[in-house]
């Protein structure tokens, strides 16, 4: 694999490559004419302030899609978890709101464990653990999750259970 291979990968991931931050790390996976210099002046500071800046239009971006999935569901939890996999908003930022809502899951339900986990590492739960822990019909997550176009139950032959 090419070092340029390998900053794609860390950017798809949304995390960062080397001595790059995860911003960084984007930035340089789409213009290959610029990696060496990334990677050579990446803390200099016109280029700490154009990530910045570049951080910051993408945080915006990401809000306003938030707002647009919370109208979308009339759900704001419903609408993060949409946004954690939405390819408007780029992978660092999505890996980050993914990290957030499994805190947030750890914290207020304890008691529910992942069935396993995916090819990246997200955890998987069981809708019916799921609608246990909420108190919840297993019915009306379903209908909720396709209303809102997610598939329970897609690439669940792809899941590493956890043991």
């Amino acid at each position: 694999m090419t070092k340029l291979e390998k900053i794609k990968a860390a950017a798809d991931e949304g995390v960062g490559y080397g001595p790059l931050d995860p911003v960084t790390t984007l930035l340089a996976s789409h213009n290959p004419e610029s990696m060496a210099e990334a990677l050579k002046y990446h803390r200099h500071p016109a280029v700490m302030a154009f990530v910045r800046s570049f951080d910051e239009h993408c945080r915006q971006v990401m809000s306003d899609r938030l707002e647009a999935l919370e109208r979308q569901t009339g759900d704001s939890v419903l609408a993060c978890v949409m946004l954690s996999e939405d390819a408007q908003v780029v992978p660092y930022l999505r890996r980050e709101l993914r990290e957030k809502l499994h805190e947030g899951l750890r914290q207020f339900l304890p008691d529910l464990k992942p069935l396993g986990v995916d090819h990246r590492g997200t955890p998987c739960y069981r809708i019916e653990d799921v609608a246990r822990a909420l108190g919840a019909s297993e019915a009306a997550l379903i209908q909720q999750a396709r209303e809102a176009g997610i598939d329970c139950h897609a690439g669940e032959p792809d899941i590493q259970r956890i043991q």
